[in-house]
């Protein structure tokens, strides 16, 4: 006998559901900040083209 204490694991089962949950839960955060900060970037270089002749439409910002 060690005298420590023994390690209690989750059973398998939980254990893979648990770090799927923390994978799709970060993948949702993830794409959901990515989306935010291209939307908010866009907003910004779209505003920023407007005072360029030309500019707008080349980027895609007339749509």
């Amino acid at each position: 006998m060690t005298g420590g204490r023994e390690e209690t694991r989750a059973p398998q089962g939980l254990q893979w559901a648990r770090e799927v949950w923390v994978g799709v839960v970060g993948l949702v955060l993830g794409v959901a900040l990515v989306a935010g900060l291209t939307e908010d970037m866009g907003r910004r270089v779209c505003g920023g083209a407007a005072s360029i002749p030309g500019a707008a439409v080349l980027l895609g910002c007339d749509r």
